[in-house]
């Protein structure tokens, strides 16, 4: 339970700082990335009889991976949804993206029914528990390409723009000052603002 707290709080926070400094767009890309990878690798890994305790590692590893991806997802889909949409449609947007994640488990559970249903025992211990994890790499795939398509929210694209000519105008009054201090003086100040800056 505090794995599951920790990874939570981990996640989210994460997602909104990556999306504030980022962009909403980097952000869902990134997440999906990261599910990508370890869902392919979770459908890749040796089996324990083969390497042992390092795959028990791996395998949780994977799944901690998973975890922090899927909170991303989750609060950077809803933001980047709302922020997105017409004002008079936000919270139709907002409910879409909390209908959609639902609906995601509940086909994980259909295709859990379905493999148990069509293979043995025997043969999803073997091979069986593998298939939706591989299969999961092309809905990766799409989501990635549809992703990368997106054009950056109004609000984030507006703080970032804010963001960027703040900081050319920080650091021209910087290259301004130290011009003033003169070249004696010009690391003791660097220094300084480095500091006073952080």
């Amino acid at each position: 339970m505090s794995t599951h707290a920790l990874t939570r709080t981990t996640d989210i926070n994460a997602a909104f700082q990556i999306g504030d400094v980022y962009g909403r767009k980097q952000a869902l890309i990134l997440s999906v990335v990261l599910m990508g990878a370890s869902t392919l690798c979770i459908g890749c890994l040796p089996t324990y009889a083969s390497m042992g305790l390092l795959a028990t590692i791996l395998l949780a590893g994977m799944r901690l991976m998973q975890g922090l991806s899927v909170g991303g997802e989750f609060v950077g889909s809803l933001v980047f949804a709302i922020e997105s949409a017409p004002a008079h449609h936000r919270v139709l947007a907002g409910s879409l993206c909390t209908a959609s994640a639902t609906f995601g488990v509940s086909l994980g559970s259909w295709t859990g029914l379905l493999l148990n249903a069509t293979f043995s025992e025997d043969e999803m211990r073997a091979f069986g528990w593998r298939l939706p994890f591989l299969g999961g790499v092309l809905i990766g795939m799409f989501a990635f390409w549809a992703r990368a398509q997106l054009e950056e929210s109004p609000q984030a694209r507006s703080s970032l723009q804010a963001r960027d000519t703040a900081n050319a105008q920080h650091s021209a009054d910087a290259e301004g000052a130290m011009d003033a201090v003169g070249p004696a003086t010009m690391p003791m100040y660097a220094c300084m603002h480095a500091c006073l800056h952080t």
